[in-house]
């Protein structure tokens, strides 16, 4: 029997009255708004990148990585204002890479950004003799079948209670208890919640975590959290909502998942790997400028065999 005694508090992205003097009042805006679907080996690419900078003068740096997240090329380039800047990659030669990672951020020091460090999923990177047969063939896939999501992040539905909605983060990261995850959502339930398990895909989806669905989100092992739900996550609570984490510090870690090779290479089974350089720590930090003010304390305790 492993029995667990908790506090709870519920966090609000809400404003409160103090002030961080190397924080301006506007925010500070860095993303992706043109990403390619594919790469070409040895052939190049464009990103385009929307930024903000509302006082002074940022660096951005844009960057090129493999899954691993070693940097391969970066542009690092001065920008102040508002507005948007194109940078052109040569993506690696034969078989050098099956996937690449693109990544871009405001800031001197990585580990400390002026925005939430942006990231795309692992774009494929095809063979040119692969690249040309595709063409034809994908024209016809798209005359013949609709475009579908996952069937993961189709089959959700919200579980609603008589005192609101939660959503819990269920997910295979290493370390993680499922078990604490199935407990707190019995738990919930008995309190009268309504209690919906989501997994990191899910997580990912801005119109599955939403205030219009949920009003708060619980992390049962916030200590990993998955990469691609970073901007989903900074919309939710930007948006009113609540957010609950257990097992800290949060969002120490990310998760990526696993690549085709490394799947093929014996990590069957195995959905997401942990990256242990923090490369969340833009999340805290928004957070942080945003304000946090805490509601009202719960006191629960959940028990798991």
């Amino acid at each position: 029997m492993i029995k667990k005694s908790v506090r709870i508090f519920i966090i609000s992205a809400l404003y409160v009255n103090f002030f961080i003097s190397s924080i301006p009042a506007q925010e500070v805006v860095c993303e992706f708004t043109k990403l390619p679907d594919e790469i070409v080996e040895a052939g190049e690419f464009e990103v385009q990148v929307k930024y903000i900078v509302p006082e002074g003068w940022a660096m951005m740096h844009c960057e090129m990585k493999d899954t691993s997240h070693n940097v391969l090329k970066v542009f690092t380039e001065k920008v102040s204002g508002k507005g948007e800047k194109k940078f052109k990659f040569i993506a690696p030669g034969p078989s050098e890479k099956e996937e690449l990672i693109m990544a871009v951020w405001l800031g001197e020091d990585w580990r400390n950004p002026l925005a939430p460090i942006q990231f795309s999923d692992p774009i494929p990177v095809v063979h040119k003799a692969k690249e040309k047969s595709g063409d034809v063939a994908g024209q016809q896939t798209e005359k013949t079948v609709p475009i579908e999501k996952p069937s993961a992040v189709q089959e959700v539905i919200v579980e609603k209670g008589r005192k609101g909605s939660i959503a819990i983060l269920k997910e295979k990261f290493k370390d993680a208890d499922l078990n604490f995850a199935d407990a707190l959502g019995s738990e919930l339930r008995r309190a009268g919640y309504g209690a919906t398990f989501l997994n990191g895909d899910q997580l990912s989806e801005k119109s599955i975590l939403s205030t219009d669905n949920f009003f708060l989100l619980v992390l049962p092992h916030s200590r990993v959290f998955p990469a691609s739900a970073r901007n989903s996550l900074v919309a939710y609570l930007r948006s009113g909502g609540n957010l609950l984490c257990f097992e800290g510090p949060p969002f120490r870690d990310s998760a990526w998942k696993f690549t085709d090779k490394e799947r093929r290479d014996g990590l069957q089974g195995m959905r997401w790997r942990n990256s242990f350089q923090n490369l969340l720590r833009g999340i805290s930090f928004l957070i942080l400028r945003m304000g946090l003010k805490a509601g009202h304390t719960v006191q629960m305790e959940a028990r798991a065999q």
